[in-house]
């Protein structure tokens, strides 16, 4: 036999034993499958949730068993898993409507606003009378009303849902439309009524006790409330957030009693040693916020104490917590020696990661990394490892392995909030910025309205312009979580988005109340906005230099003051303050550099090269000094000195980013675009999570190399930006979308950017060979065009003289003549 026909016969074989491997998947999935349906006939969901869960492992993209098993749990009150098996469902097929369907009427359930109008919209475009469409666009209808504070439509829209409602009690978006405009009309009993009616009929359905518990929240008083949640506790004992919510109930109105009752509680009822665990490891935290380091302690020597056998993981919290507290050695000597003794295998890879964890907050990635691998070599599962992993991948550019990562993460907790944040940093990576958005609403609901999660979802819905729907957001968690200074700052941006001066002072007085340093801060900076906001500007400049006055506010306060005077024109004053300011202090670098950047403001730029001078001599450390120094060199058109004093702050710095930048900026325009391409590429690895960065990386690849290879580490690069409405962002990825050879992609994203920079001719020269390939010949030519002329005559930039070319080919095939158009 030769040696070719031994190859091929590998290979084939190759080829049949990976055919019979997928058939043997297929197979294998659906005798699962049919399991799993045997089993929901009997009643038996818990046997059919492993069979379900089987079927994925074998076949990720059975369709079937996924509606099923969504549904499934959708019945049976898993309301988060059910939404994420939802989300799988429209991400493998986006044209089924039945699951949209599902996803609208779970949002409204749940009141998420933006994710109601997002896939109840996808629901009326492909069927507005399909089952239950009707009534989502009954709501959809409702919510515009509310965000257009039109109270004659809302009314309108109630008394149609209301009389829809009477004939259809048990429906629960019908039900929930008619409780919101009781509520909105002050009728409270009307609206417990309803609720406490559904229940008499079915006590555990988990969505009415949801929905009497946000009832209580924002109308009832604190005792109902607290009833209200050990109710759902007692009832819904598998729910993970119930005890979170309670406990931050408690905290929230300062019963540590309570709190550490609950806890105490929860760990003596647990069913097993986790349960138990995470009962006890909260109690001990409770106890370090509470009383510090010492009390902490002594509650882990006594559960140490009081169970030996089962104290691994309190001696490992007890080296976390030594850890934290400064004694970095000590910690990571503490989990080590616990990982040389007798573990179970779930305790060694927990243990791992913690110590990842430690080691990779002290800069030790390689040894981080190599605790990660360990862990998942030992257990493909271990979710904590897994996250590590997709975190990296993440930065890494590579989002889809991580979603793989995170899915198999998900699929064993659903809620698990950590996971699904990191899920939506990958689908922003990866450019999909809705099924970014959905999952930091999920992260959101999952962690029950933490201040975190809920804060990182308001800033997408603060940035897509959705104010109401994020006022909502942040208001349920300010229910569970009163007076949280973060989740107030947020809210107080919502008011200020929109005009709403009167409740903006409302936030800004309760933070007032909560009387810190960090919150006074705050509400002085709120208040500020919301003068300025009114047209008083005067009242908020004298608010300022009070503030400035007081002694204990830092050059922050003198800086908001000379912002202030230059917003109203008063040049003369803004100086005239800080030059008072160094006179009492010349030995205040804060002050000098506030001074430079006054006498920028007002154009001395000879007197701010002096002060940066001065500054950058003193205090060579300043970073942001340096920077200004070689901006006012470079505007007084002294372009050596500016260099010579970037190669002085790189020495100084040899590792800041932002220097890194001017430096990459100046190889640009000094057409050393390799070396550009080089800084900019260490940078992506400093900050692999800038967008900024990641845009003139991608820009430069695409725009100065040709070859395949970098285009695809361009589109690798700039996938996050895909859909954006930053005009330099779109710009970038639509010349890669047209370098790929999407066009309709790159037509979307160039016209924005075209639009956005109008005097830009690269720009124009992208969305002009966009047309080109599309052949829209006359619009090419106009836009081309535009190009050269903004590009001006001795431009010799290769884009420019190709844009000459093709104008001269168009014209010479008679585009844009009188014969073309009369034709």
């Amino acid at each position: 036999m030769s040696l070719l026909a031994a190859l091929r016969i590998v290979v084939l074989s190759g080829a049949v034993v990976a055919l019979a491997a997928c058939q043997d998947d297929s197979a294998r999935a659906e005798d699962h499958y049919q399991s799993a349906l045997a089993f929901l006939e009997e009643g038996d969901t818990v046997r059919a949730d492993v069979e379900f869960r089987n079927v994925f492992q074998a076949d990720g993209d059975h369709l079937e068993a996924r509606q099923r098993y969504a549904q499934m749990l959708r019945e049976t009150g898993d309301l988060e898993h059910a939404y994420r098996q939802y989300l799988r469902l429209v991400e493998q097929d986006p044209s089924l409507i039945s699951a949209r369907i599902a996803l609208a009427e779970m949002a409204l359930e749940q009141q998420n606003w933006e994710e109601v109008r997002w896939h109840g919209q996808r629901v009326l475009e492909m069927d507005p009378e399909a089952p239950g469409a009707p009534v989502i666009a009954l709501n959809i209808d409702y919510i515009n009303a509310l965000e257009a504070e039109d109270e004659a439509t809302r009314r309108e829209i109630a008394a149609r849902a209301t009389t829809l409602f009477e004939d259809d009690p048990d429906n629960p978006l019908l039900r929930r439309l008619v409780i919101d405009t009781l509520l909105r009309d002050g009728d409270f009993d009307a609206a417990i009524g309803i609720v406490d009616t559904a229940l008499a009929n079915t006590p555990e359905a988990r969505n009415l006790h949801d929905t009497r518990l946000q009832i209580l929240a924002e109308f009832g008083e604190q005792e109902p409330l607290e009833a209200q949640l050990r109710t759902m506790l007692e009832l819904f004992p598998e729910d993970d957030q119930l005890p979170g919510m309670l406990l931050r109930f408690y905290v929230a109105r300062d019963d540590i009693a309570g709190a550490q009752t609950l806890l105490t509680d929860l760990a003596g009822s647990a069913e097993d040693a986790v349960a138990r665990e995470e009962a006890l490891t909260a109690l001990v935290r409770l106890r370090l916020q509470r009383e510090g380091p010492d009390a902490a302690i002594e509650e882990l020597d006594r559960i140490i104490a009081a169970d030996p056998d089962a104290a691994a993981p309190f001696r490992a919290l007890h080296a976390v917590l030594r850890y934290e507290g400064g004694d970095i050695e000590g910690g990571i000597a503490g989990i080590e020696t616990l990982l040389e003794g007798e573990l179970t295998q779930i305790e060694r890879g927990r243990f791992q990661i913690i110590l990842a964890q430690m080691l990779l907050q002290n800069g030790n990635l390689v040894g981080a990394q190599r605790l990660v691998d360990t862990a998942l070599e030992a257990d493909p599962g271990q979710t904590d490892a897994l996250k590590m992993r997709a975190a990296w991948l993440i930065e890494d550019d590579d989002p889809d392995q991580a979603i793989q990562d995170l899915r198999s993460v998900l699929d064993d907790n659903a809620e698990d909030a950590a996971a699904l944040t990191l899920m939506a940093q990958a689908y922003a990576r990866a450019g999909d910025h809705e099924l970014s958005r959905d999952f930091l609403s999920l992260a959101m609901q999952a962690s029950g309205g933490a201040p975190a999660e809920t804060i990182r979802y308001a800033a997408v819905l603060l940035e897509d312009e959705r104010y109401l729907i994020a006022e909502e957001v942040l208001i349920a968690a300010l229910r569970l979580t009163p007076n949280e200074p973060e989740l107030l700052r947020a809210l107080g941006r919502v008011y200020l988005q929109l005009s709403d001066w009167l409740r903006a002072g409302d936030v800004e007085r309760t933070l007032r109340a909560l009387d810190t340093e960090p919150t006074r801060a705050m509400a002085d900076s709120l208040r500020a906005a919301i003068l300025v906001g009114r047209g008083q500007v005067d009242q908020a400049l004298e608010m300022l230099e009070a503030a400035a006055d007081d002694g204990n506010s830092g050059v922050g306060a003198q800086a908001a003051v000379v912002q202030a005077r230059l917003a109203t024109g008063d040049l003369d004053g803004a100086l005239g303050y800080v030059e008072d300011l160094v006179a009492e202090t010349p030995g205040d670098m804060d002050y000098r550099q506030l001074l430079a950047m006054t006498y920028v403001a007002v154009g001395r730029m000879a007197e701010a090269e002096e002060e940066l001078r001065v500054v950058t001599t003193t205090e060579p450390q300043r970073q942001q000094a340096w920077i200004d120094l070689i901006r006012v060199q470079d505007a007084l058109d002294r372009e050596e000195d500016a260099r010579q004093t970037l190669v002085a702050a790189r020495a100084a710095h040899p590792e800041a980013p932002d220097l890194m930048w001017v430096e990459a900026s100046y190889l640009e325009r000094a057409g050393d675009i390799d070396g550009a391409i080089g800084m900019y590429e260490q940078l992506y690895e400093m900050v692999p999570n800038s967008p900024v960065v990641a845009n003139n990386l991608a820009s430069l690849i695409t725009t100065y190399r040709s070859d395949e290879t970098s285009l695809d580490r361009a589109y690798t690069i700039a996938r996050r930006l895909r859909g954006t409405d930053v005009p330099p962002f779109a710009d970038t990825y639509g010349w890669i979308a047209y370098r790929r050879g999407e066009l309709g992609v790159a037509l979307e994203h160039l016209e924005r950017a075209a639009e956005g920079l109008p005097e830009d001719a690269l720009v124009q020269y992208h969305l002009g060979m966009t047309y080109l390939a599309l052949d829209r010949p006359e619009d090419a030519l106009a836009q081309l065009s535009r190009a050269v002329e903004l590009a001006g005559p001795g431009d010799t930039r290769p884009q420019i003289i190709a844009a000459q070319d093709e104008i001269a080919t168009l014209q010479a095939a008679g585009v844009g003549s009188e014969t073309t158009q009369d034709e």
